[in-house]
């Protein structure tokens, strides 16, 4: 990073290394990913406008296979500027991605955002941000140990992607409503059919309709809360796409006592989600799912937490015939060395 009379730059480089191994007699799987990453950002002041841009290469490999490493770049470029209470931001972006089956896609498409501050604590937003993505073999392998080895990706494209914000900040309190639409081509959809899952591809059409709201209620008592409706459909369809619940919701309560320790506990709930593309296919059952936690950082530069999630041993399932597990105890231990 650097950072000197306005101007600042940053380049960053990741890799992401995941193998997964299973000899069970009805799914025998054994696998390795490899996803490479280059960001990196520039931008400048000139006058009362400030220039930046970003920079994104993405490519991802299953088992070393050439003829199976989609790659992406992305690069966004924009102006922004304050006139009065408003903040306006116009710019472009260009993306160009090749899938796994050596296809190729491009989106070139402007980008603005609109933002008016009404008055202290309280905004406004208005966006139009099309994008491409490009989800590597290790997410897809991380979220769904169970995925076919034969996995096809392909880069999401949202030619149309708007939406609109408002936000209020206090002191005590804090709330936002977000409404968003995107049409998505080549939106993956995971299908489980005869104990297998693999991965289907459509043209969809997704509103989700967000709401996040926090609450100091004591000096030691903290509480956020989150609620989702988003329904997905497949264009020209009316039924909700596979394993995207349409509902779903997160209760979250913090206390903090006078010695560096904090409880935690948290509700979840999802609807119940299709198994196919058809609602006629069946769904799965709604969940509800209860834990607790606790965080410390008695120790130097160290925080430590434990978890127990799916507290009451719910039994529910990820997919069709892929049961979820029961209750889950997790111990962590995070260190600064510097």
């Amino acid at each position: 990073s650097i950072r000197k009379e306005g101007i600042s730059a940053d380049v960053g480089l990741t890799a992401n290394i995941l193998s997964i191994k299973d000899n069970s007699p009805a799914n025998e799987i054994d696998m390795s990913a490899f996803t490479p990453s280059l960001n990196a950002s520039f931008g400048a002041d000139v006058a009362n406008i400030r220039w930046t841009s970003d920079l994104l290469y993405k490519s991802s490999s299953l088992d070393s296979k050439q003829d199976q490493s989609p790659s992406l770049i992305n690069l966004n470029a924009r102006t922004q500027w304050y006139y009065d209470k408003w903040l306006i931001l116009l710019g472009g972006v260009f993306a160009d991605a090749s899938s796994a089956d050596e296809q190729t896609s491009a989106l070139i498409r402007p980008t603005a955002l609109i933002r008016w501050n009404i008055n202290r604590g309280s905004e406004l937003s208005f966006w139009y941000q099309p994008d491409m993505k490009l989800t590597g073999y290790h997410e897809y392998i991380n979220n769904i140990p169970y995925l076919e080895r034969d996995i096809k990706i392909l880069p999401e494209n949202s030619p149309l992607h708007l939406g609109s914000s408002y936000s209020y900040t206090s002191e005590k309190y804090s709330y936002e409503g977000r409404v968003s639409f995107s049409k998505i081509l080549n939106k993956s959809v995971v299908i489980a059919d005869s104990e297998k899952i693999f991965l289907n591809y459509i043209t969809a059409l997704q509103t989700i309709f967000q709401l996040n709201g926090s609450i100091k209620i004591t000096q030691n008592l903290f509480a956020k809360a989150t609620a989702v409706v988003q329904p997905t459909y497949e264009e020209g369809g009316s039924d909700q796409i596979p394993m995207i619940p349409l509902v779903k919701g997160k209760l979250t309560g913090e206390y903090s006592f006078d010695i560096p320790f904090t409880l935690s506990s948290t509700f979840e709930y999802w609807s119940g989600q299709n198994i196919g593309l058809k609602s006629e296919y069946g769904k799965l059952d709604d969940v509800v799912l209860l834990g607790i936690g606790a965080s410390s950082r008695v120790l130097p530069r160290t925080l430590l937490s434990f978890e127990i999630s799916n507290l009451l041993n719910t039994k529910y399932y990820w997919w069709k015939d892929y049961r979820a597990p029961g209750i889950q105890f997790m111990l962590n231990a995070q260190v600064n060395v510097w």
